[in-house]
């Protein structure tokens, strides 16, 4: 798959090279280009715009907070002259965001997938984040190796409050590589009042 990378900070890179060790051709777009040649430096191609990322069959996102999402992604231009089938934002925003930026995608026809993730820069390198993903279920539908999703909820879900995991509990994420010996994980009991959001093993 081709895929769209915007927002390479130590969270990102890692992430991103989970994906092109996975044998996916990924383009890339930073503010800073430093970043940027260091992919392509692993495999990478530098997209020459932000919009040339947006060109990819799925673009995923990993910028530091709202302001960074809203002042570089929701642009309406930007979105009318996109060609991508979803965007994936896994940075931690808002419910309140991920609501807009979800309705905001719909009106151009782009998939929102609200995918926040739970792990530091080294666990992303060694590919085991945890990835809670919620939005609607036509834009993410999980791979013929994964899981069934937990919960399945619509986006700005994934961005509420998240349930406790310790790090035996915590599921492997999407940028994992499968592992035999990685048990896969029973879903702990939420409270009510936690919104539904989706955490595959894939």
């Amino acid at each position: 798959m081709h895929v769209g990378f915007v927002g390479l900070g130590t969270m990102g890179r890692e992430m991103a090279r989970q994906l092109l060790s996975a044998g996916h051709r990924v383009t890339v777009w930073n503010r800073s280009p430093e970043a940027v040649r260091i992919l392509v430096g692993d495999g990478a191609e530098a997209a020459g715009s932000l919009s040339a990322a947006l060109a990819a069959e799925a673009v995923v996102s990993m910028l530091a907070d709202d302001a960074a999402v809203e002042s570089l992604l929701l642009d309406d231009d930007l979105l009318a002259a996109a060609t991508t089938t979803v965007h994936v934002n896994m940075a931690t925003v808002s419910p309140e965001l991920a609501r807009r930026a979800a309705a905001q995608h719909a009106e151009h026809g782009i998939g929102y997938v609200a995918a926040p993730v739970m792990g530091r820069s080294d666990v992303a390198a060694a590919g085991n984040l945890a990835i809670l993903a919620a939005g609607e279920t036509p834009c993410w539908t999980p791979s013929s190796r994964s899981s069934t999703p937990w919960d399945a909820g619509r986006s700005g879900s994934a961005n509420g409050p998240r349930p406790p995991t310790s790090p035996r509990s915590a599921p492997t994420s999407c940028w994992s590589r499968p592992s035999r010996r990685s048990p896969r994980p029973p879903p702990s009991p939420r409270p009510t009042d936690w919104p539904p959001a989706t955490c595959w093993r894939c």
